[in-house]
């Protein structure tokens, strides 16, 4: 168990602090044991059911809309997690977690109570747990390696999501993210009427590498096509082209799209644009 002392905080990112406890704890390699992080802080993990949760929000009031907690004691702490969670998701909400018990300058924030705190400041906080849980999840120079090996696609992505112990979404995120070719993937939320009202779909979520040129903000929608609605209506993925005009584009091109559903009633599309010779910048 460490010991934690007041010293000068080196560093305000968070990537910093979750690859100097990989170094430490002598794990750089695929996928990330919990055992020796939780053990490295003294923390302590419980899993929780759904009884114990609607028990907590009816004490805090409240409904609790989290995939874990992190309850403090002094330099220690236990990490509560819902047991009826995926795997990959599990994990990532732990390392989340973490996120929030190592960085310094979260230690004296209450996640549970939202009275008089700047939700700003919330937001804030929550985007670098995100961030530090990344990095655990996915160290640097392996993905790196696999970033320069593979184009991005949906059999690609589940390959790396086993790989990584990871779920699927946050694969994709972090995949598309950091890939040097011009690709986003884009969360699109139906509904059974999808196909016989003919209505738009409409975006959850958006994340794109720097490379690509467009992203589309929550709320944004997407007009009805084929491809679309019949990975909806069939639960079947496809990877085929999709004029970009289906996403609000006035320009001709085609993406090349991989469709796959996810969620109840909702889609995952992976989009690619053209890159010369398919190689990566710099590297082909």
């Amino acid at each position: 168990m460490r010991v934690c002392e007041t010293v000068a905080i080196p560093s305000s990112d968070p990537a910093f602090f979750a690859a100097r406890v990989l170094r430490e704890v002598g794990v750089q390699k695929p996928p990330v044991p919990l055992e020796p992080i939780l053990e490295y802080f003294g923390l302590r993990l419980r899993y929780i059911s759904n009884a114990e949760i609607e028990k907590m929000e009816r004490i805090a009031g409240r409904n609790l809309s989290v995939s874990a907690l992190l309850h403090r004691n002094g330099y220690t702490g236990t990490i509560l997690v819902r047991e009826d969670d995926l795997g990959g998701r599990q994990r990532m909400s732990v390392f989340h977690e973490i996120g929030h018990f190592d960085l310094p300058w979260h230690e004296h924030h209450d996640y549970l109570c939202d009275c008089g705190i700047d939700l700003s400041v919330g937001d804030k906080l929550e985007k670098e747990a995100f961030e530090y849980a990344n990095r655990l999840m996915f160290p640097d120079a392996e993905f790196a390696k696999d970033l320069h090996s593979w184009d991005p696609s949906i059999q690609v992505i589940n390959s790396l999501a086993d790989k990584y112990g990871a779920s699927f979404s946050a694969t994709a995120n972090r995949f598309v993210s950091k890939h040097l070719l011009p690709c986003a993937v884009v969360y699109l939320e139906g509904n059974s009427f999808q196909m016989k009202k003919r209505l738009p779909f409409t975006v959850k979520y958006c994340h794109k590498s720097s490379r690509f040129h467009r992203y589309w903000q929550p709320g944004e929608a997407v007009s009805h096509h084929p491809v679309l609605e019949f990975c909806l209506k069939e639960n079947a993925q496809l990877r085929k082209p999709i004029p970009a005009s289906v996403f609000g584009s006035s320009k001709s091109h085609e993406y090349e799209a991989d469709v796959r559903p996810y969620g109840p009633g909702g889609l995952c599309v992976l989009l690619k644009e053209d890159s010369p010779q398919g190689t990566l910048p710099g590297l082909g």
